[in-house]
């Protein structure tokens, strides 16, 4: 499997204070919000998203991560998932989570690479919604060979390890606006399968 980007984001990789970088600069078309804790995957549009934070006022909010003695690592909206209309909640006590043990042990590199395997793993048992486009084959040659529908099935998918968005957390998904990483910690290169 080929490895992960070894940066957090364009500008926030290597930077000491925040920067803007979050859900306005990427490229995805879907967002999947895990919770190692929670079990569960929280799956929408990215462009809902997007369209609902220029929309409506919702409470910032900000972040850190273990040894930067609470610097600001993040910066974002904290969003209610009964918000957002085009959404999925995948849920599978059949992956392999974490204990609690073992998620407090792991590093924030560790549980993202977990997070990116159990989308995987939802997209292999075909748990995972993609919302493709469909169009109907008007082309009677096409029809001929078998082909009524086409489908665009190309998707871009950001994973976020999000701790709070499981139903007995917060119930809010994390959408970040602005970033830094004092520790440079990134998304290590894959681990062997755990899923």
């Amino acid at each position: 499997m080929p490895g992960k980007s070894q940066t957090v984001g364009k500008c926030g990789a290597m930077n000491a204070r925040l920067v803007k970088y979050g859900i306005s600069e990427e490229e995805s078309d879907i967002r999947a919000h895990v919770t190692l804790i929670g079990r569960q995957i929280v799956v929408f549009p990215t462009a809902e998203i997007v369209r609902l934070i220029g929309e409506t006022q919702y409470r910032e909010a900000t972040a850190t991560q273990p040894g930067v003695n609470g610097q600001i690592t993040a910066r974002g909206y904290v969003v209610p998932i009964t918000d957002i209309q085009r959404l999925a909640i995948v849920r599978s006590d059949k992956y392999p989570w974490p204990t609690q043990k073992q998620y407090d042990d792991m590093s924030l590199s560790n549980k993202g690479d977990i997070a990116v395997q159990a989308v995987c793993a939802a997209i292999r048992a075909n748990r995972f919604p993609l919302w493709v486009s469909a169009d109907i084959v008007s082309d009677i040659e096409l029809d001929i060979r078998g082909m009524d529908i086409t489908i665009n099935a190309r998707r871009r998918i950001q994973v976020k390890h999000d701790w709070g968005c499981w139903n007995g957390g917060t119930g809010n998904v994390f959408i970040q606006t602005h970033e830094c990483n004092p520790l440079k910690q990134y998304g290590a290169l894959y681990q062997p399968e755990l899923f």
